[in-house]
């Protein structure tokens, strides 16, 4: 049997934190970039067509709506370029409560492609809390092997 180097665990353990930090940064970062396009695509006028929660592990928020663009009837289901989970329920009903069914809205599409589709393009606190926690992540396994390595 091969025995495990004790001075590599820390290292492979901090290698993955920082890799797995890194692609969540992105991925992070690309959602933000998309919502500050949408901030400047056209809106179209748009009606609810669905509007409900599933529980799988956390509030899943679902919504459907149609909208027109240049006389073509659209579909979308696109809430905001995040993550629809949420932990609380209440966050859920909170958003349902603006989206009945049959509401009129305002759907920002991009004009190169009219099926991107986005009801809201904004990002809460929250999801900048998770940008530090993700910067955390990267940056202590970074100082401490590159910056002042053991």
């Amino acid at each position: 049997m091969n025995a495990v180097d004790d001075s590599a665990v820390p290292l492979w353990g901090t290698l993955f934190a920082f890799s797995v930090g890194l692609g969540l940064l992105w991925l992070f970062l690309h959602n933000f970039l998309r919502a500050q396009r949408a901030r400047r695509w056209p809106a179209a006028p748009g009606r609810i067509l669905e509007s409900g929660v599933e529980y799988d592990d956390g509030y899943i928020l679902k919504v459907g709506y149609e909208y027109t663009v240049n006389g073509v009837r659209l579909l979308g289901q696109r809430f905001r370029f995040a993550s629809n989970h949420y932990t609380r329920e209440r966050s859920v009903h909170a958003i349902l409560a603006r989206y009945p069914v049959g509401t009129p809205v305002r759907v920002l599409y991009d004009p190169a492609n009219p099926r991107l589709c986005v009801l809201e393009a904004h990002f809460e606190w929250v999801s900048w809390s998770v940008v530090l926690f993700l910067a955390l992540a990267i940056l202590v396994p970074w100082t401490y092997y590159v910056v002042a390595p053991p």
